[in-house]
């Protein structure tokens, strides 16, 4: 009898239809509010979680031009904002349902072996929350300029594989993680000490913390 080696090649399939909607709205110039939300639907979640639906939502003041302040003043600029964002993810393909997988022919009969991965039918899409808010403010025709931003991330039903006990007969399990959270703040301070016609010396320092 000959035996045959047989050669694998990795095979997988996933597809995800989105909606995607966009928009912006402005007032005198000066206020800005810009909206965004999308739709995805993807095979590698269950039928009744396989749709879910994530959004975008960010305003800015200009507040030296809604108070009409001079550029020759000390103030030169002043921006304050603040944004709401979430971020959806699904996972990878076949975590649902139990796969084999392709193992080396056995005197030239295909063989296969379960997974090591013990996967979860009911998963969640991963959904993640975003809050920013900060301002920037320039003086001196901007010589000197400081931006201040503060965020907020909170992560739910984060798709992870756990490791498990041999003696289960698995290696990991597919699970929804808990809540977690990010939070911190950047600040930045840009400085001009010398600006000419042909010459400028631009400093900037920045500090954050998360």
């Amino acid at each position: 009898v000959a035996l045959q080696n047989l050669t694998n090649t990795p095979f997988t399939q996933k597809r995800i239809n989105s909606l995607y909607a966009t928009g912006q709205l402005g007032f005198n110039n000066y206020l800005y509010l810009d909206l965004s939300a999308r739709n995805d639907w993807s095979s590698t979640l269950p039928s009744d979680s396989r749709s879910y639906l994530y959004y975008a939502a960010n305003l800015s003041a200009v507040l030296t031009d809604a108070f009409k302040i001079d550029n020759n003043s000390v103030l030169s600029f002043a921006k304050i904002r603040f944004g709401v964002a979430q971020v959806g993810n699904d996972t990878d393909p076949y975590q649902l349902a139990t796969i084999f997988n392709a193992q080396q022919a056995v005197l030239g009969s295909p063989s296969y072996s379960e997974s090591g991965v013990l996967v979860n039918a009911d998963l969640k899409p991963e959904i993640s929350t975003s809050i920013e808010t900060g301002f920037d403010v320039r003086f001196f025709h901007n010589r000197v300029g400081l931006d201040f931003t503060y965020y907020n991330t909170q992560s739910k039903n984060q798709i992870l594989p756990i490791p498990l006990s041999n003696t289960t007969g698995y290696s990991a399990r597919i699970i929804n993680a808990g809540l977690i959270e990010n939070q911190g703040m950047e600040v930045t301070l840009n400085i001009t000490p010398v600006r000419q016609r042909n010459f400028s010396w631009d400093m900037a320092f920045n500090f954050s913390r998360g």
